[in-house]
């Protein structure tokens, strides 16, 4: 019979296995979307992808098994081609963004972007996490 604590360091190993394949999904997500075009009033540094990191290892709390990828900042923010302030390039690639307002032009992947759902569609690949429940969370706000 398994002990509680057995139980508990299998259920752990399950989870960073599901993690890391989760941020392996997210980067090869990321990957798939840069491969749909190529920009030309920037160049790509790939920095974005590279970001992706295991933020928090699988720990217990409580009865939970919790873990957190997350993005390194000094990759993820970059310089607004716009001359403003940084943009959190996770989170424009996630959701897009539209500045048509500021810029008064309409170029796709520019001024106006849907958005690729690199997270999502990750997240979406469950099957792929043995049954284990994932959360997006962006400053500490439930995302999807």
């Amino acid at each position: 019979m398994i002990s509680e604590t057995q139980l508990r360091m299998i259920l752990i190993q399950q989870m960073k296995e599901a993690v890391r394949k989760l941020k392996d999904f997210i980067q090869h997500e990321l990957h798939n979307a840069f491969d749909t075009y190529s920009p030309s009033i920037y160049k790509r540094t790939g920095d974005t992808a590279a970001s992706v990191y295991i933020s928090q290892d699988a720990q217990m709390v409580g009865d939970e098994i919790t873990a957190e990828i997350s993005f390194l900042d000094f990759f993820a923010f970059n310089d607004s081609v716009m001359g403003q302030d940084q943009g959190y390039t996770p989170l424009l690639l996630e959701f897009g963004w539209d500045i048509t307002e500021k810029t008064g032009h309409k170029r796709a992947f520019f001024d106006i972007h849907p958005g690729y759902h690199y997270i999502q569609k990750a997240v979406d690949r469950r099957e792929n996490y043995g049954g284990i429940q994932v959360s997006v969370y962006v400053n500490n706000i439930h995302i999807f």
